[in-house]
Parts: C-alpha cells; sequence; structure tokens
C-alpha cells in the first residue's frame, strides 16, 4: 500500500510538472511596447468611464457597441494591470479572439499565454478553443468549467439563471454588440471574488491600525506620520511569519482609500460595519496633491501594473496641459516616486520586507519625495510644445532622468 501511495504521489508530481511545462513559456507571445502611448491610455481610460455599468438603475437594460480598435485598446489597458501583461484581439463574424500574455511572479523568466476563441451563440458566447502556453484545454472541459464558475458567480449575487442577465451578443468584424440587464448585486459578487478572505483580514488589520493612528492626530498629516507608523506594524508582521507583499498591497490600499476618500465599502461591503479613521488632510512636502499621485501610482505598480501607472500619470499630465491646471513635473516626481515604491513593494519577499525596515525609518518628508526645486509646474499645452515638443522626445527624457536621479538618491528608492 505505501508503494501504490508513493508511485501515485511521484505520478501525480510528475503530471504536474509536465504540465506547468507545457503551460508556461519563457517569453511572451503578446509583446507590449516598453513605454505606453499617454495618449493612447488617456483613450482607454475614457472608454471605461462612458462604458461604465454602474450609474444605472437596477433592471435597466443597456445596449453597447464597441469597436474592434476600442475593445482592443480596453483589454490591452487592463492587461497592464497584470505583472508584464499584454492582450491582443481579433474578430470575425460569429468569432472573438483573445490572446493574453502575463509574467508569472513565482517563476522568474516564465509568461502564462492564453489563447481563447469565442462563438457567437443564440445567449452567451460559447469557448471553442483554449490554450495555456502549449497545452490546448479541450473545448467541452472549458465550457464546462466556465458555465460552473458562471453559476457560483450567480448564485453569490443571488441572480437567476447564469447568464440570464445577458440579452444578446454579436460579433462582427469590425465591432462585439451587447445588450444587458443591469443589476447591482454583480458588482458586489464581483469584489468578493476578487479579494481573499485572507487579504480582507490584512486590510483590516490595517485599516484598524490607521483608525487608530489617526485618533492621535488634529487637523492636517505628513504622510510619513501615517505611512512609517503602519510600515513599521508591517515589518513586525513579517517578523512573525506574515506574507510581507501581500502585507504591503493590503497597506498602500488601506492608504490610498483614505486619503482619497474613498470607502472601503466600495470594494468589501462588510467593511461598511468597520470603524472608520477621523478624516485629516494629509500631505507630502506641504502638499495634498502629491499625497494622491503618490499613493495612487503605488498602488497600481504593487499591483503589477507599474507601467500603466507611469503612463497614466503622464497621460493626466498631457490632458491638464490642454485644459486644467497645466502639465507637472512636480507631479511626474511623485508619480515615478510611487510606481517605485509599489514595485519595490511586492518585487520579492526580500524587496517587500527591505522596503518595509526603511518605509519604517523613514519620518521626514524628503526621505519619500526629494527636492521639487527647478521641475516645471502648469505648463500649457502651447508652452509644453514649445520647450518639449511631444513626451517621450529628448527633452522630456532629459526630465525623466532628472526626476529618477533624485529619487535614486533616496534608500527607499534604491
Amino acid at each position: 500500500m505505501l508503494r501504490f501511495i508513493l508511485s501515485a504521489l511521484a505520478l501525480c508530481l510528475l503530471a504536474a510538472v509536465l504540465l506547468s511545462t507545457l503551460a508556461l513559456d519563457g517569453a511572451p507571445t503578446v509583446l507590449a511596447p516598453p513605454h505606453l502611448d499617454a495618449v493612447r491610455t488617456a483613450r482607454a481610460r475614457a472608454l471605461l468611464h462612458d462604458y461604465d455599468p454602474r450609474r444605472l438603475r437596477d433592471g435597466e437594460e443597456r445596449s453597447l457597441v464597441i469597436s474592434r480598435d476600442e475593445l482592443a485598446l480596453v483589454l490591452d489597458h487592463l492587461a497592464r494591470l497584470l505583472p508584464d501583461g499584454a492582450a491582443s484581439v481579433a474578430l470575425a463574424t460569429g468569432r472573438l479572439d483573445v490572446r493574453l500574455s502575463l509574467r508569472v511572479p513565482v517563476v522568474p523568466g516564465t509568461y502564462l499565454n492564453l489563447q481563447l476563441g469565442l462563438n457567437q451563440t443564440d445567449r452567451l458566447p460559447e469557448i471553442v478553443a483554449l490554450k495555456l502556453g502549449d497545452l490546448p484545454v479541450p473545448a467541452p472541459l472549458a465550457s464546462r468549467l466556465a458555465a460552473r464558475a458562471l453559476r457560483s458567480f450567480y448564485e453569490r449575487a443571488g441572480l437567476g439563471e447564469p447568464g440570464s442577465l445577458v440579452r444578446a451578443v454579436a460579433f462582427t468584424d469590425q465591432q462585439v454588440m451587447l445588450r444587458y440587464e443591469w443589476q447591482s448585486s454583480i458588482v458586489d459578487a464581483l469584489r468578493l471574488q476578487l479579494i481573499s478572505p485572507s487579504q480582507q483580514a490584512r486590510i483590516r488589520a490595517f485599516n484598524d491600525e490607521l483608525v487608530a493612528l489617526c485618533a492621535r492626530h488634529a487637523g492636517a498629516v505628513r504622510l510619513p506620520e501615517l505611512a512609517a507608523p503602519l510600515f513599521a506594524v508591517a515589518a513586525a508582521r513579517s517578523a512573525d511569519g506574515g506574507d510581507p507583499q501581500a502585507d504591503n498591497q493590503a497597506l498602500l490600499l488601506v492608504l490610498t482609500h483614505y486619503v482619497t476618500g474613498r470607502n472601503l465599502a466600495l470594494l468589501m461591503p462588510d467593511a461598511a460595519q468597520w470603524p472608520q479613521p477621523i478624516a485629516h488632510p494629509v500631505r507630502l512636502q506641504g502638499r495634498s496633491d502629491l499625497v494622491r499621485h503618490f499613493l495612487i501610482s503605488a498602488l497600481l505598480a504593487a499591483a503589477g501594473g507599474d507601467a500603466l501607472a507611469g503612463a497614466m500619470g503622464t497621460a493626466k499630465e498631457l490632458e491638464d496641459s490642454r485644459r486644467g491646471s497645466g502639465f507637472s513635473f512636480v507631479d511626474l516626481l511623485a508619480d515615478e516616486a510611487g510606481t517605485l515604491f509599489g514595485q519595490r513593494a511586492t518585487a520579492s519577499a526580500e524587496s517587500a520586507r527591505r522596503l518595509q525596515t526603511q518605509a519604517a525609518a523613514a519620518v521626514a518628508d524628503d526621505a519619500w519625495l526629494p527636492s521639487l526645486a527647478g521641475l516645471p509646474e502648469r505648463l500649457g499645452a502651447t508652452e509644453f510644445q514649445r520647450r518639449y515638443g511631444a513626451a517621450d522626445t529628448g527633452a522630456y527624457r532629459d526630465m525623466l532622468r532628472d526626476i529618477r536621479q533624485r529619487l535614486a538618491a533616496l534608500p527607499v528608492y534604491r
């Protein structure tokens, strides 16, 4: 019996090794450009805003038509939230094919390349092709697994028959057409799927620490007065056997929601019953806008979208140069700082622990953000064009090089 058990375990291990060898590749099949186009990023954000259904009433039906190029832009934008993610789409009459590549953080130097083919039906689209790396997944098996997952999702949302809210889906060679009924319970169910119970517990722990910290202050507070003690707690949790990368993500999520005034209940319905921290203005180098730039970029990068974080910062500044406050290299400094910080917070367990120790000791503003001297702000579109041409030109790259040199001088970015 022992020999049989050992043989079975060996076979299972061999099967797992073979499956991982076939499913994982040494290079991505969908290549992302090294630098995101800020204008395309801004366009993708605008499309997501336009297609956001949360402004609809429960039971309201909506029809949308998205072109092939718009769909490709949005999917690639979302893919960049994943580690080194990139996506592409192909459309034909009655058929949609999606390809996705992303880096596998737990296995250095490997990528998961996914190919998915969907056929139009009179109800939900049908999976007709699925491939993970060199491993083809039988379409009937993929369809059954997808149906089971959808049924579980609908049950969590308190809805009826899986797919009952989708009225029609149609593919042409130029566009995708979708008609559906909106139910807000879908959002709550999706939040529960995206954030694991263990991560929710971490978020609750850091929220409680933030509540206690905020109770000790009156009026405006500096970011290090909140962040340094929270990272000291994270370092203690790591020393006690915790997961430093997951803790850093949870900490940044809590801090970002706090400074932007967004309620954590938007992500986790149960958070509506949690203690709420006293609201204080939070500043860095005397400015509250730089705190928001820093933390939003850090959170995006910690989630794996470091390229997206940089592009979103540039996109916003270009948009502001055309209307609003104008282009600001100071804001880009905060964006770049946040992106580097978020990368270091989750790059590896060792990097995450080292950053916790350094951030816990960084009690001065200039330990988080270097001098702003000499960085132009409030540049209108005409002035920006005159001085720098377009983003990613020589003069613009020189300014970015200066920003990165300033950051490299600080311990938390090395």
